[in-house]
């Protein structure tokens, strides 16, 4: 076998396996990336300004905007995670309709604050920080409409070879875990039905606006 032969087989040999020794490309977004493209989905988000409805083609632009954040927003970890006390007394078709109209919710409240806030903010955003198969990233933001200030700390796993927000920690408080406080004090009280005709209040009074 000549040298040029021997180099041929190399080649072919390399391009068959070489992408399982070797990836070509890792396209996966780091998570500072995410972040990014996260803080820009919401200062792009439209909100009613002084009870002025969207027109049609800025609901349009949301409706794009929330379809790029759900690739962000990992729902199932955060509304499984804050429902987790109460899954295991709940019908399948209940936890269906806990996880529509919260993600619904979630939606109609948290994408208009986030628009107002950070298009009303400095935001201060720290290295990644790697723990346990977590990304945090923390930051200091400073509202000067309200002049208030704030420690946010985002946190995000790969799921998916994404990394994707599980949790949200403001002043060194978990978003997830203070949703569980919240459900888990309703059902002790007045128990599943209440917690479902409370979401289905807060979700019709929201759709109807």
């Amino acid at each position: 076998m000549n040298l040029q032969s021997k180099k041929s087989i190399f080649i072919l040999f390399f391009l068959l396996f070489g992408i399982f020794i070797f990836p070509q490309d890792d396209r996966t977004k780091s998570p500072d990336i995410v972040m990014k493209e996260l803080i820009g989905l919401f200062k792009a988000y439209n909100r009613e300004i002084d009870d002025v409805k969207l027109t049609p083609e800025q609901e349009k632009q949301n409706k794009e905007i929330a379809d790029k954040i759900e690739n962000i927003f990992h729902y199932k970890k955060m509304i499984y995670g804050a429902l987790n006390d109460q899954l295991s007394t709940m019908t399948q078709k209940q936890v269906n309709e806990f996880f529509y109209k919260f993600k619904e919710l979630i939606g109609l409240v948290a994408f208009p604050q986030g628009s107002y806030f950070y298009n009303n903010s400095r935001n201060k955003f720290y290295d990644v920080i790697y723990k346990d198969g977590k990304a945090y990233i923390s930051s200091d933001n400073h509202n000067y409409d309200k002049d208030i200030q704030i420690t946010m700390t985002y946190i995000y796993e790969k799921i998916d070879k994404n990394w994707m927000l599980i949790d949200l920690e403001m002043n060194e408080h978990s978003l997830v875990e203070a949703y569980k406080l919240q459900i888990n004090r309703i059902v002790k009280k007045d128990g599943i039905k209440a917690l479902l005709e409370t979401l289905d209040k807060k979700y019709k009074e929201l759709k109807k606006k």
